[in-house]
This record gives structure tokens, C-alpha cells and sequence, in this order.
């Protein structure tokens, strides 16, 4: 697999790795991988450079190599649950750059099963729980850090960047850090983010901006007689009462005390406009007829003006202007956020990649060198999706 080879024993199935494309110091590419009879493997690969329209083909031998001609180094673990992306090229140059420390990888993602898909990340929470905290984390917009802060088993990693001589606080966007803090410490930190909120028409859709959600539900009561705020069929309720709740809950539950306050106007807004919404999405509903369906009205709501907003994820600065198609390419479109009980419903995510670090790790700072590979200006420009935390990579990104 991408990983490495391993043997397989028929009877059970149970898998024996013995070759490893990241120990080896090799960056796994697709290609055929041959066992030769004295022990080595040899692949034969090829690739296309499309700037000067050449191919180019090679051959790789793996040996094994006895563990006494092994150069002793100091282990750091890096581990995920599987949602790291084009990581063993970071890995690979780190190992081949430092004569002191060498990066060993643990893909808990091996551990999932066909009856369990989360079986990988449950015990990479059990080991973080039991102390078996890897030196870097790398984790998805999933993991929740708020429940291991408790236990002092992550770092706070503002005593990096404040020490870091290659990097300031100032070089990050700073609301996008805070709102990762817990306690004004930062215990993970993304390397991009996209932005989450409604689109429409800058005429229309500004009413709509920074209100509460009773504001906002009641504000719904004026649109013209023939118009929605969303078109029909885009959204569910459960589609809308998560998303208004994912970005409000903060509003309603107290991390810390557990205290729920569900019981007042601003929730019972929420729920409002949820059951606005219809069950089911248009290609779900009994009946529904796809081929006699009119997909010409349906598509152009959004420019005759039938629909309004649009919920949409945006991590780059093309995004708004993705969206002008549907409104018609001389609408000016703007882009607000959830109406939420303290008028600050624009929020992010983040994309694939936030770092963690041990607190009780034995070489933090040769931890961290590893983690900052992300956070360089050149890595965060060259990122292929969402917007970077660093300000010199989105100006770069603005520019361009």
C-alpha cells in the first residue's frame, strides 16, 4: 500500500510490514513494486514535468540494510488517524536533513477495520489518554483537544512561536490563532482554514448581516411574496439545525461547567428556521419526477431573484466569484455570516492539517522544527487549498 509491503499470512489475513517507504527514506509514488529473489525490491516509475513537456522514468532498488551500519538518531513520533495528506515528503526531507533526530510515522488509520472506519482514531484516543502521547499530533477539524487540556498533555504552542527566532505571533492572522485558543493558550495550530457563511446578492443579503437569530427569522417575514431565502430543496432541517448549531453552541453550552441553556428565545428562533427548511432534500421526496422536473427554473432562482443565499464554505479568493454564475455576472454578491445570539456568526474551519505537540515529549524543540515546516511562508503559499494563517502567504495569495 502506500505505506509500505508487507507479507500476508493466507489463513488469518494478519499483515507483517517489511519494508517501510518512509524508513527507507523513499517518497511513496504509484508504480509497480517487484520482490527479486535475494531479498531486494526494485519499482520502475515514471513521471511528466509539464513546464518543459518531458517524461522521465526510474528505477529503484530497496536493500535491506543490517542494523549495525544504522546511524544511531533520536526517535520523534509523529502520528494522525489517517487524514494526513502528502505528508511523507515533509517526513522524508526532515529525516535526510538532520544527523541527530529521525522522524518514525504511526498511521493509526492501519487499525480500521470494514465493521469499525473509526477504530484507528478511538485507539489513538485511548493511547493519548493513557499517556502514550506521540511528540506531534496531526490531526483533522474533528479532534477535539478541549478534553486533554485537563491532563497538561499538550503544549502550548505560543511558547514555541514566542522563542522561535524565524517567526512572531504578528506573522499569523491573529483572530484565526484565537480562535483556536482554549484559556488564551494555543494547543493546536491549523496550517489553512476556510471560511463558512451564506452568499448572496450585496442588496439584498446585507439586512441580513451580524443579526441575532430572532432577528434574523423574523426578518425572513419581509422578503417579497415568491421569494425564499434558500432555494428549495437545498438544505434539509437537520442540514440547517446542524449547521446554525455547530456555529452556536458556544452560545447555548458552557464547555466548562457542562450548564445547557437551551430554554430561551434565541434557541427557539433556531428551531424556527429549521422547520422552515423541508425534511427532505427535492431528490428525496416521494414522487419526485427528475426527467419531467423544470431544471431551468429551478437552476436560475438564484438570478430571477426567486432565492436569495446560498451556504457555502470558501477557502480561497476566487470563491465569491465561483459563485456569480448562479446570480448572474453583473450581481455583486457578498458573503455574511449565521445569525448567532452575539451578532458574531462568521466562522472557519480548518482544512485538513492542525499540529498538536506533546508536553511531556524529550526533544519539544526538535518536535516543533518539524511542525514550523508548515508554517513557512513558502509552504503556506504553495498550499493548493483553503486560505493560509500566515499573512505574508495570503497577500501572496490575494495577488495572485
Amino acid at each position: 500500500d502506500q505505506s509500505g509491503i508487507y507479507t500476508v499470512d493466507p489463513t488469518t489475513l494478519a499483515k507483517t510490514e517489511i519494508l517501510n517507504y518512509i524508513n527507507s527514506d523513499y517518497i511513496y509514488t504509484y508504480s509497480n513494486y517487484t520482490a527479486l529473489a535475494d531479498g531486494r525490491f526494485v519499482s520502475f516509475s515514471g513521471s511528466y514535468n509539464l513546464d518543459d513537456n518531458t517524461s522521465t522514468y526510474a528505477v529503484t532498488t530497496f536493500t535491506k540494510v543490517p542494523d549495525s551500519e544504522i546511524t544511531p538518531k533520536y526517535i520523534i513520533t509523529v502520528a494522525s488517524a489517517g487524514y494526513a495528506y502528502n505528508l511523507q515528503e515533509q517526513i522524508v526531507k526532515y529525516n535526510l536533513a538532520s544527523d541527530e533526530y529521525r522522524i518514525k510515522y504511526v498511521d493509526y488509520s492501519q487499525y480500521n477495520t470494514d465493521e469499525d472506519y473509526n477504530a484507528g482514531q478511538t485507539r489513538l484516543g485511548d493511547d493519548i489518554l493513557a499517556g502514550n502521547v506521540p511528540d506531534v499530533l496531526i490531526a483533522d477539524q474533528e479532534f477535539s483537544v478541549s478534553k486533554y487540556v485537563s491532563k497538561g498533555l499538550f503544549a502550548d504552542l505560543y511558547t514555541f512561536i514566542d522563542k522561535d527566532e524565524s517567526m512572531k505571533r504578528e506573522d499569523f492572522l491573529e483572530n484565526i490563532l484565537a480562535g483556536c485558543e482554549i484559556d488564551g493558550k494555543l494547543y493546536e495550530i491549523p496550517t489553512n482554514f476556510f471560511i463558512q457563511g451564506l452568499i448572496g446578492p450585496k442588496e439584498t443579503i446585507d439586512a441580513f448581516r451580524d443579526l441575532t437569530i430572532r432577528e434574523f427569522v423574523d426578518k425572513l417575514s419581509t422578503l417579497p411574496e415568491g421569494v425564499t431565502f434558500f432555494r428549495d430543496g437545498d438544505f434539509t432541517r437537520e442540514d440547517l439545525l446542524q449547521s446554525l448549531f455547530l456555529t452556536n453552541y458556544q452560545n447555548f453550552i458552557d464547555r466548562k461547567t457542562g450548564k445547557c441553556s437551551i430554554n430561551n428565545d434565541e434557541c427557539r428562533a433556531l428551531l424556527e428556521f429549521a422547520k422552515m427548511m423541508p425534511e427532505k432534500t427535492l431528490w428525496d421526496r416521494e414522487g419526485f419526477d427528475s426527467e419531467n422536473f423544470d431544471w431551468d427554473a429551478y437552476n436560475n432562482m438564484f438570478r430571477d431573484g426567486k432565492a436569495l443565499a446560498q451556504k457555502v464554505s470558501i477557502g480561497d479568493f476566487s470563491g465569491i466569484q465561483d459563485y456569480s454564475y448562479s446570480y448572474g455576472q453583473d450581481t455583486e454578491l457578498d458573503f455574511i455570516g449565521y445569525p448567532a445570539p452575539d451578532r458574531a456568526g462568521m466562522s472557519f474551519t480548518t482544512a485538513n492539517l492542525k499540529f498538536l505537540v506533546s508536553a511531556k515529549g524529550a526533544f519539544p524543540d526538535a518536535a516543533w522544527d518539524f511542525v514550523k515546516i508548515f508554517l513557512t511562508d513558502d509552504y503556506q503559499t504553495t498550499q493548493s487549498w483553503g486560505f493560509p494563517v500566515k499573512k505574508a502567504a495570503l497577500d501572496a495569495k490575494k495577488q495572485e
